[in-house]
């Protein structure tokens, strides 16, 4: 059985869903997230950090995870999650920086 809420890797429109599972500043973290544009750092970022933690690359069609679809498992993964809310933001500003590494690294070699 296939479910449409299941994607390829997580889902930009999951964010806003992922709002009020956390702390003030996870919750601050998502608003922000959601104000800027989907190609920019701050959003890619976040993208890559979910991927991470609901290891979205070992998820495939016949999996549990993806018959749930990836709302509910982003929204177990943070119940489940047994970091610190300070760690959750420190993975997101690397996170964060591996995103803009590799975009600084893509136009430096546009550039030869």
């Amino acid at each position: 059985m296939y479910n449409n809420d299941a994607d390829f890797i997580f889902p930009s429109w999951v964010i806003k869903e992922l709002e009020h599972q956390k702390s003030d500043e996870w919750q601050k973290l998502v608003l922000n997230v959601l104000t800027h544009e989907q190609d920019s750092e701050v959003h890619l970022g976040f993208v890559f950090l979910m991927a991470k933690l609901n290891n979205c690359n070992t998820c495939n069609a016949d999996s549990f995870r993806a018959l749930k679809g990836c709302k509910e498992c982003s929204l177990q993964t943070l119940r489940r999650l047994d970091y610190s809310e300070k760690k959750i933001l420190n993975e997101y500003d690397k996170a964060k920086n591996q995103i803009q590494n590799f975009i600084d690294k893509e136009q430096e070699m546009r550039k030869k």
